[in-house]
């Protein structure tokens, strides 16, 4: 009944056999965009549809790792931003950016929502007709649901500790001058290599 239309899939509960739901959430738990594709797809084939009347900055697990992407989001107002693979180098971000991410895991709970209250993860249908209006109704049934899950910082506390941690930097800033002016170069050469404690100095703005 399906075939040509779903396919075999994994996530982290094993195999399966149907299809996959991408979707973009906004923080107050709000549906933006969906797409419905194969259990197969690859979840980055399908971003540029997913956020074609989106701009700002979008929040991601590794799966949507992807330089050629990333570019090709950036040039259309989109900036992808993401968690990184063990393997990776954390690429510099802001503190803001670093407290939002941590927060991605929200889409986690508004699918728990969606299968578990409107039960749009149903395996009996007989109709493609069927599976199509038992999805969207759940969509739509989410949408009138008066208090969705959601997200926030609570920038005043956050402030705050920004501010801790320039003061913690300013300090570390000073202690490294101190001890350079007692230390030869030889000396900071031998411990990691004079051209990693250059770089490092550099980026620390010292």
């Amino acid at each position: 009944m399906f075939a040509g239309l779903a396919d075999w899939g994994k996530n982290s509960f094993g195999w399966y056999y149907g299809f996959k739901l991408h979707l973009v959430i906004n923080e107050q738990g709000e549906l933006l965009s969906f797409v419905l594709t194969p259990a197969n797809t690859d979840d980055r084939t399908v971003v540029p549809k997913l956020l074609e009347a989106i701009v700002g900055k979008v929040f991601g697990d590794k799966g949507y790792i992807s330089q050629k992407l990333f570019n090709q989001l950036l040039n259309k107002g989109v900036q992808l931003i993401t968690t990184v693979r063990k393997n990776m180098k954390n690429k510099l971000m802001t503190l803001e950016d670093k407290l939002w991410l941590k927060k991605r895991r929200l889409i986690e709970t508004v699918n728990d929502q969606l299968k578990n209250m409107y039960l749009i993860e149903h395996s009996r249908h007989r109709k493609v007709a069927n599976f199509m209006v038992n999805l969207v109704a759940g969509l739509i049934a989410y949408t009138y649901q008066p208090e969705k899950p959601s997200a926030y910082i609570d920038y005043d506390s956050h402030n705050a500790y920004i501010y801790f941690i320039e003061l913690r930097f300013d300090q570390l800033r000073l202690l490294i001058r101190e001890r350079l002016e007692v230390m030869t170069q030889d000396v900071i050469a031998s411990i990691v290599g004079w051209d990693y404690i250059l770089e490092a100095l550099s980026v620390a703005g010292i």
